[in-house]
């Protein structure tokens, strides 16, 4: 469907770009991403993804967060319906924002995986967030935390530092890697993405699967063929 007057101008940044096109807007807002995770990147993370005219975005939480963030991203752009609930009905992109590599979001990923879906992924530890667009084959997110050196001890939340710290980064670094992909514009990052303000650590991350690791070996199930 072509991009209404309205439309052109809301994402005339957009459209003045030369990577950009019409049919890049058009691709955003006919996409429906699911989120899944609160706090302070995600909230960011879904202003950000609105901003840039993803149509339709689910929120897996129906915490007052994330209900109030819904209410201020449909405020901040009329095209982009943005809900609050349970995770239901088809997905073009996932994101995961976890504050711990459990095995529900192990599943998650390898669910994304098996159906073809991109997945990206923000996991912290100690203060800091691991950025991830997830492959099959790909090291699981316990296996990415302990390549970082977050180990067990490790207390502090990377929301506690606030939108000025890795929180401030992850929510729009995970933005971009889905409103590119999307969009059709360029190749999604290969290695994980380290985001630790306090070190002053932005770093690569290209760590491989453990064999002795059944979390990784969940994540290098290959999806059935058609």
């Amino acid at each position: 469907m072509p991009l209404r007057d309205d439309q052109i101008k809301r994402y005339s940044r957009h459209l003045l770009m030369r990577e950009f096109s019409g049919a890049a807007q058009e691709r955003l807002l006919r996409s429906r991403v699911r989120i899944h995770g609160t706090g302070s990147s995600a909230e960011l993370c879904v202003l950000y993804l609105a901003a840039a005219g993803v149509g339709s975005i689910r929120l897996a939480s129906r915490t007052a967060s994330a209900v109030d963030v819904a209410r201020r991203a449909r405020a901040l752009n009329p095209d982009a319906a943005v809900t609050a609930g349970a995770a239901r009905g088809p997905a073009d992109f996932v994101i995961d924002f976890a504050r711990k590599a459990d095995s529900a979001l192990v599943r998650r990923i390898a669910a994304s995986l098996r159906a073809g879906v991109p997945h990206v992924l923000s996991v912290s530890g100690a203060g800091a967030a691991i950025v991830k667009r997830y492959r099959e084959g790909d090291a699981c997110p316990a296996c990415l935390l302990r390549a970082a050196g977050f180990g067990p001890g490790d207390r502090v939340e990377v929301e506690d530092l606030g939108a000025a710290g890795a929180a401030g980064a992850a929510g729009p670094a995970v933005a971009a890697i889905a409103t590119l992909e999307i969009a059709g514009i360029g190749s999604p990052p290969s290695a994980a993405v380290l985001i630790d303000p306090r070190r002053a650590r932005f770093e690569d991350l290209d760590v491989r699967p453990s064999p002795a690791c059944a979390a990784c070996a969940a994540l290098a199930t290959r999806r059935p063929s058609p």
